[in-house]
């Protein structure tokens, strides 16, 4: 069987495991060319080719999280894959057989999702335009599509293309089969691929130099982005390295005879070790959109794109973190049936699983907040912004993050009960 009838054929007896994966793809373009349409919406008086510096960084951002986030979804989408891709190695494939394996199935995804995206996107622009026109008084044609916006669309489309095709290249050269084939049943997380190996207290010092840093420097947003840039180093290590082996000494010296503790911290260590990107792209992004938010302030037609924008963001970063969560609890199954089998009743592996999602929640959510809250104290002692403004900018990205923390969770109880006998 040739490689790409074999992908074609896996992915259709295997389509539950792309199901959310193709999901998130759809949506995403929806978001983008929704977006890249109002910033060309002559009607309202915006325009993506009047060449503006302050549009084509925001088209940027815009187009590099997309893809950030699209990578990211798409190594929990491979993380699914490793059985088929260690019957590719196995049968004779080589890196490129391997990649061409990957990139088919990602291809089909891609060829399914992001045309019903952009008709999704086209059916929703008459509601957005009609809510904008009533908002400014405006009188036009509610249908009004603009062809720069679909051609900057499919541009920011193929980019993620572009970036999905590099990251299953490096997948499978990165694992052998013996990896491959047990990567899901892992109980520890695999150490990390790194360069640069330094000593835990390192990680905690550079995470933690930003907060000192964001009181000695001028107010200026660009100086925030900078710093928290250095930081995202700190965070990185903590979340692969420092944070995990603290929680193996809380373990040894507190949660030994604590066997649900002991399980839920075991499993948030090892979901945690896999969040590092995400949490350093979570970071910066919502960091950027509001430096950029706070920089427009004055200028009314930038501030409302820019809010956009945001809210964009903070909705991709929502579908990204209830991605990871849901495809890595359907991976814990085989954990709470022996648990189960060994006499944990159910609510006593709902507690465990409640447990882990708020460990795993409230760390996600910390750094981001702390970073982004010691910026605005900062910002609001020099009377760049007031604090009902302040608390607005921290619920926006709390609150719906916070949500997919209860989807999770649900959806957490669901997925493991049912595999139970006499499931509910």
């Amino acid at each position: 069987m040739g490689t790409v009838k074999f992908a074609l054929k896996l992915l259709k007896l295997e389509y539950k495991k792309s199901l959310f994966y193709t999901l998130s793809l759809m949506i995403s373009s929806a978001i983008i060319f929704l977006f890249y349409n109002y910033m060309d919406n002559i009607h309202i008086g915006n325009s993506m080719g009047d060449g503006t510096t302050f549009t084509s960084i925001l088209a940027l951002v815009i187009m590099m999280i997309a893809a950030a986030t699209a990578c990211f979804a798409n190594s929990f989408f491979l993380s699914k894959k490793t059985g088929e891709i260690a019957i590719c190695t196995m049968s004779g494939a080589g890196v490129g057989g391997v990649t061409l394996y990957l990139v088919i199935q990602n291809f089909t995804i891609i060829l399914i999702a992001m045309p019903i995206g952009l008709l999704i996107g086209y059916l929703c622009n008459p509601l957005l335009n009609a809510i904008l026109y009533q908002s400014l008084g405006v009188h036009a044609n509610i249908w009004y599509v603009s062809l720069e916006a679909l051609v900057m669309a499919i541009v920011s489309l193929l980019a993620q293309i572009a970036a999905l095709t590099i990251s299953n290249a490096g997948f499978a050269y990165r694992h052998d089969i013996l990896t491959l084939l047990n990567l899901n049943n892992r109980m520890n997380a695999l150490p990390p691929i790194t360069a640069i190996r330094m000593p835990i207290i390192v990680y905690w010092i550079v995470t933690f130099i930003p907060i000192y840093v964001f009181f000695k420097i001028p107010s200026d947003p660009i100086n925030y982005i900078y710093i928290t840039m250095l930081g995202l180093f700190g965070v990185s290590g903590l979340f692969k390295r420092g944070i995990p082996r603290l929680i193996k000494k809380i373990q040894r010296q507190f949660n030994i005879v604590k066997s649900k503790q002991l399980i839920a911290f075991g499993n948030f260590s090892l979901s945690l070790s896999k969040t590092s990107l995400l949490i350093q792209i979570i970071i910066l992004s919502i960091l950027v959109m509001i430096c950029l938010i706070i920089d427009n302030l004055k200028k009314p037609q930038n501030l409302t794109i820019t809010i956009l924008s945001y809210g964009i963001i903070i909705f991709l970063m929502s579908v990204s973190i209830l991605y990871k969560v849901i495809l890595e609890n359907s991976n814990n199954v085989i954990l709470y049936q022996s648990l189960y089998k060994l006499g944990y009743i159910k609510n006593d592996l709902k507690k465990i699983m409640k447990l882990e999602i708020i460990l795993l929640y409230s760390t996600m959510l910390f750094f981001p907040t702390l970073y982004i809250l010691t910026m605005v104290i900062r910002l609001m002692s020099n009377h760049v912004i007031n604090l009902s403004y302040s608390i607005i900018v921290i619920l926006s990205y709390l609150i719906p993050i916070g949500l997919t923390g209860f989807i999770a969770y649900f959806n957490y109880k669901s997925t493991i009960l049912k595999q139970l006998n006499g499931g509910e």
